[in-house]
């Protein structure tokens, strides 16, 4: 299973190198808590990776959403996540503490973009808990020099003890739905902003469905883009602005609108910085509670001691170099999930991207 999913992967990406007129973006993510240089121990949330590969939608019938009168973009990546207890040094389960758990998985998915800069995004992730690689490579990390330059924590030893060790398919079905405050603007308005050298401010209301017997989720939360450089991008897949480039490029995709933009910001620097608070009502975790069915885990966390209501915030900065370049930073933070659990868990991610087109 691992394989076929490696393979199709790897097809998927060659296969669309070949076509022409095709504006393709690569995207590579890390995110760890030794980015986070708040309170970091290297553990709850210790780390997780997503390659991702975006192009145009592909066209066949697939179970994602859509707007009306959208650009719509396909995503595939392949993506995991590791949590350990703060206690790495026993090879037994650390009651009290959190589980050790991990997620690898594929994703396929579509982001939905309109002109006011509505963003739907849906995703299907399939993949497995409890596989032993997530723990060969973090021991590996910890083992190594250069790890120990950086930090003391200890190898981890514990990883027989993760939650459905031996491995479980997992399947995750990711809605969210992202509209700006201002989403009634003209055409005019809308010429107006593409023109705009700086904007200082600009918001956009979040809401998001996880469901599935990974995690299921409710999120609300909020985007603020506090300063914006040259009409910057974002990274984040379901950005308000993400669309904006591509409404200049191709004005055929957005029959009602005519668009006039009389500064030619593609090749300039650009840049945004954003805030993004949230809260996520969580109705089931597995990397807690252990799974939804024929659970074995050695160890978990009672479901009456897991939170459900969990405040969660990021920030920081998006760059944009020469059109083709994406570099991002973030630093992120989540409220105490469990009784007893850390009270408030930081840690970074680094993007960097490429765009061929």
């Amino acid at each position: 299973m691992k394989k076929i999913i490696f393979y199709l992967f790897f097809i998927v990406c060659f296969s669309l190198f070949g076509q022409e007129e095709v504006e393709t973006k690569i995207l590579f993510t890390h995110e760890n808590d030794l980015f986070g240089f708040i309170n970091n121990n290297d553990e709850n949330y210790t780390g997780g990776f997503s390659l991702e590969l975006q192009f145009p939608e592909i066209d066949f019938i697939q179970p994602f959403f859509k707007l009306y009168n959208s650009k719509n973009i396909q995503r595939i990546s392949l993506a995991g996540a590791g949590y350990t207890p703060q206690n790495l040094e026993t090879n037994k389960p650390v009651i009290g503490d959190r589980p050790y758990a991990s997620f690898a998985y594929l994703g396929y998915g579509l982001i939905s973009i309109n002109k006011y800069g509505t963003v739907l995004s849906s995703e299907l992730n399939i993949g497995f808990m409890g596989l032993s690689g997530p723990g060969k490579v973090q021991s590996w990390i910890h083992d190594s020099k250069f790890f120990k330059l950086i930090t003391d924590r200890p190898v981890p030893e514990g990883w027989h003890n993760q939650i459905a060790n031996g491995g479980a398919l997992m399947i995750n079905y990711n809605f969210k739905y992202s509209t700006k405050f201002n989403n009634h603007l003209s055409d005019i308005e809308i010429n107006e902003n593409i023109n705009k050298k700086i904007k200082y401010f600009d918001t956009a209301l979040q809401l998001g469905l996880d469901l599935g017997n990974y995690m299921t989720n409710l999120n609300l939360g909020l985007y603020i883009d506090v300063f914006n450089l040259n009409n910057n991008t974002s990274l984040e897949y379901d950005s308000s602005s993400t669309i904006q480039k591509n409404i200049i490029k191709e004005k055929s995709k957005f029959k009602s609108v005519v668009l006039n933009p009389t500064r030619d910001n593609s090749k300039k620097f650009k840049m945004n910085l954003f805030f993004k608070p949230n809260i996520r009502f969580a109705i089931h975790n597995s990397t807690l509670e252990g799974l939804l069915f024929n659970d074995n885990s050695i160890y978990k966390i009672p479901s009456e001691e897991v939170k459900r209501i969990l405040f969660e915030f990021s920030t920081g900065v998006n760059l944009n170099f020469k059109k083709r370049w994406l570099l991002r930073y973030s630093m992120s933070a989540r409220s105490r999930e469990f009784k007893g659990g850390k009270s408030m868990h930081y840690w970074g991610g680094v993007t960097i991207g490429y765009e061929f087109n």
